[in-house]
């Protein structure tokens, strides 16, 4: 059995708690940080003998004091040990942790100690679930041993990854630390930017100047929320998503990209085409000669050591939450990068966890449970989270109107426009819905609206129209933009006709 424990850590942390001003007190409001975290039975009596203290008086016990306060700790029951020899020994620990003077470099390395310290913790636990889950397969008790590995990962996350919490004035000084810290680095807290740009349709033609998508969010997204797109089959979710990322990539963010859908190939052919400008459908068929293949090789180069880094995984046969949070751990702990942005491709295929049963992955409740999943892992790893959500589809000309303009616009979306469950729509914190003009006599047919379906606690509006170039995988194409402006100031007359058609 591999030992769990670090005796010479659980000593310094206990040195740290008496002898540093204020760690006691960040200590006690610290709900993670248990009496748990010690493998020695007398460190942790130690331990809970001064948050005891610290609890009814505020202040920390000198060394004396404590000796004297840890006999409520001394265990009567001990056969080897009576009390007389048990305070002996308590004694000599608290003399030693006392008289230990930490200097500056081990105060710095505390917040890692601690870190060391709850991961040995769960070490311990998981060594003793996997011993117990043996125990329970050698008795053919296969349920017993999947509700116990269930039963740890739950107990796991109520009490670490998720539990924040404390008392309110204890943290005033934290956050008068976060706000000053936004005032002197703005950088660090900004919103990503969707960098979707497009004409406004509230008045899309009058002013030919392109509008950002990100004025009508406030600024893009931000961290610690859910954003869905949700449209029919073939709108554009997955480019959406794509270009949504290439742009974060853009602002040096770090993106996890979690592709059900399609294969880990097709997605990083798709964002070749959009970093090179190369058709996909050339990487598709492998339709691309050496003078493509340098200017591939040349302009990943640039890109790579300009931008933010790209991580891609693929889910070829499904997967659940727990499966990208695992995912994800690995990406920021293992591969040491520092993920700004998570994206999700998409949110209809992820699996049910085990305790649906046979249910679909599209049952409402099922589909309630993963995007709650999904928005606690924007909460928990402090950063946006996008995904897509499948709409309800619009058969024929339902989906359009007619503007005075002449131009052929979109009715707008619905919180209840999305399929399956209404449930994503409620976590989600902002909601993109994607409309995609098919027709084709239109020369507008390659035209994308942007709706913004829930906003925060804001407005929601119809946000941009853009005219993308889905050849190479983009959502802003300025040429198409540009031959679409041209288009429509040269043929008004036309897109009256087709108006009249519409009617």
């Amino acid at each position: 059995m591999i030992n769990y424990f670090n005796m010479k850590l659980e000593r310094l942390f206990l040195s740290a708690i008496v002898n540093v001003e204020g760690i006691l007190k960040d200590v006690y409001s610290d709900t993670e940080f248990g009496s748990g975290v010690f493998s020695d039975k007398s460190h942790e009596n130690l331990f809970k003998a001064l948050i005891r203290f610290f609890g009814k008086n505020g202040v920390v016990p000198d060394a004396e004091v404590l000796k004297s306060f840890i006999s409520n700790y001394i265990d009567e029951s001990n056969k080897i040990f009576n009390k007389q020899q048990q305070l002996e020994k308590y004694a000599v620990i608290i003399d030693k942790i006392y008289e230990r003077k930490l200097i500056f470099a081990e105060i710095k390395q505390l917040p890692s100690v601690r870190a060391e310290l709850l991961k040995l913790k769960k070490g311990r636990e998981l060594q003793k679930t996997i011993d117990r889950v043996y125990d329970y397969l050698e008795e053919n008790e296969v349920d017993r041993a999947e509700n116990t590995i269930n039963n740890f990962r739950v107990d796991c996350l109520s009490e670490a990854d998720v539990s924040d919490s404390g008392f309110y004035l204890d943290s005033f000084q934290d956050r008068l630390k976060i706000i000053n810290d936004k005032k002197e680095n703005p950088e660090k807290f900004s919103a990503i930017k969707t960098g979707i740009i497009g004409w406004n349709p509230d008045n899309p033609f009058d002013n030919h100047d392109p509008i950002s998508l990100d004025l009508f969010l406030d600024g893009g997204l931000n961290k610690g929320e859910l954003i869905l797109v949700v449209g029919d089959s073939g709108a554009g979710k997955s480019f959406e998503l794509m270009e949504i990322t290439y742009n974060a990539l853009k602002q040096k963010k770090n993106v996890a990209y979690f592709t059900i859908e399609m294969s880990r190939w097709k997605a990083e052919t798709r964002f070749d085409s959009r970093v090179t400008g190369i058709p996909f459908r050339d990487f598709k068929t492998a339709n691309i000669d050496k003078k493509e293949i340098n200017e591939w090789k040349n302009k990943l180069e640039r890109f790579e050591k300009n931008n933010g880094k790209l991580y891609i995984t693929g889910f070829p046969r499904g997967c659940t939450v727990d499966s990208i949070e695992a995912k994800l751990k690995e990406i920021q702990d293992v591969k040491d990068v520092k993920v700004d942005l998570l994206v999700v491709d998409y949110l209809n295929d992820i699996k049910p966890v085990d305790r649906f049963g046979n249910k679909s992955s599209k049952d409402w409740d099922v589909q309630g449970e993963i995007s709650w999943s999904l928005k606690q892992l924007s909460l928990i790893y402090d950063m946006p989270v996008v995904t897509a959500n499948q709409g309800k589809s619009a058969s024929g000309l339902s989906k359009f109107k007619n503007q005075s303009n002449g131009l052929v616009f979109f009715k707008r979306m619905k919180w209840s426009d999305t399929a399956f469950s209404p449930l994503p729509s409620q976590h989600a914190t902002i909601i993109i819905g994607l409309l995609h003009s098919k027709f084709e006599d239109n020369q507008y047919s390659n035209m994308i609206n942007h709706q913004i379906v829930k906003n925060r606690d804001g407005e929601t509006t119809i946000g941009v129209l853009t005219f993308p170039n889905l050849k190479v995988c983009r959502i802003n194409s300025f040429t198409q933009f540009n031959n679409a402006r041209i288009k429509f100031d040269s043929r008004k007359n036309d897109i009256e006709d087709l108006d009249d058609e519409l009617q």
